[in-house]
């Protein structure tokens, strides 16, 4: 018995040794196996279409393509940040991620906003945020101006096309006296250019606007026909390369730095020109196809235009590469001698004589 209780001692003693050891690498496994979280802001409706095919989708793609380890929580219609405050938010880190509309911030990325211009040569969303990806990863110029952050899609949107609430636009001088709600920046120049008034507001006031005969039409992506029921005060549809959108969607260059190498290259996989394709092809041209569908479903008539090519080619001669001539010459005076070749990039890459 004596012999068996000295057996049994060293026995335990080998037990408590081992669970000891063990303990801390439990520990650390179990560490290991807890998923990365990040954040995501932006200011999208939670249940849009856009958001939950395009963000969201890219943000399942991330998840995926981690195998689980990253963990994105999703903050939408402004619930963690406002809009206009989204960049210095992921900048400062109050969000890992989010999505930046740069028409918030006109100045901040200049060289970038070449991709607004208007009349480029660009149809779709797909196709705007590919050029996009590709400037950026070419132009070293362009990269300065995120160097604050990481860059991970560039979801831009098509150039906006025009609708109108009483009387539907072939030519240019159709819109002669116009007022057409437009963005700040080029699409002012180009409104001015076709002998159109610009009018410059928020969004959300356009509706009434157009019911009340206090804007004639407005510069839109297809998508708020329905979404904003701007079908229901202006039916008549002109499908214009006028100018398009910049947006990005950055990450916390602390919070990017702080991910193991092999996390990086497995979001990346997923994100830059093929992230950047997927979430505008969802966000922007599916949904604009949608729009057209429901407007329809929903009995709001729609006339739509499709301008020939001679059409297309006065429009852009008379709004298009006037403006193109004058951003070169305000970017080359104010420090910018690499504007032109931007520019000519874009035309290229988009197919653009």
């Amino acid at each position: 018995m004596g012999k068996d209780k000295f057996f049994k001692g060293i026995l335990g003693i080998f037990i408590m040794v081992a669970i000891i050891i063990m303990l801390p690498l439990t520990s650390a496994a179990q560490t290991a196996e807890k998923p990365i979280i990040l954040k995501f802001a932006h200011t999208n409706p939670e249940t849009s279409y856009g958001t939950q095919h395009g963000i969201y989708a890219w943000l399942d793609k991330i998840e995926k393509a981690t195998k689980g380890r990253v963990k994105i929580t999703r903050y939408g219609a402004q619930s963690l940040v406002k809009g206009a405050d989204t960049w210095e938010a992921v900048k400062t880190g109050i969000t890992d991620m989010g999505w930046c509309p740069h028409g918030y911030w006109p100045g901040m990325t200049p060289l970038s906003e070449a991709i607004t211009l208007p009349a480029l040569p660009l149809r779709t969303g797909e196709q705007t945020a590919s050029t996009m990806w590709q400037v950026y990863e070419k132009f070293p110029e362009i990269k300065r101006e995120f160097k604050d952050v990481k860059m991970m899609a560039f979801p831009c949107c098509y150039p906006y096309g025009l609708v109108m609430s009483k009387k539907l636009v072939k030519t240019p001088e159709d819109l002669k006296g116009m007022k057409i709600k437009v963005l700040s920046g080029p699409s002012v120049d180009q409104m001015k250019a076709l002998g159109a008034i610009p009018v410059v507001m928020p969004f959300p006031e356009v509706y009434m606007s157009l019911q009340k005969g206090i804007l004639d039409g407005c510069a839109i992506p297809y998508e708020v026909l329905y979404s904003w029921k701007i079908a229901e005060v202006a039916k008549y549809v002109t499908i214009l390369p006028l100018t398009g959108t910049l947006h990005s969607i950055p990450m916390n260059l602390k919070k990017w730095n702080s991910l193991p190498p092999d996390i990086q290259r497995e979001i990346m996989s997923v994100s830059g020109l093929e992230g950047s394709k997927f979430v505008s092809g969802q966000y922007w041209d599916k949904a604009g196809e949608l729009s057209f569908e429901n407007c329809k479903k929903a009995a709001m008539e729609l006339v739509i235009y499709k301008p020939t090519d001679e059409e297309l080619k006065r429009f852009k001669e008379i709004g298009g590469k006037p403006i193109w001539k004058t951003w070169i010459e305000r970017m080359e005076a104010k420090g910018y001698p690499e504007a032109k070749k931007i520019l000519d990039e874009i035309l290229r890459l988009s197919d653009g004589k």
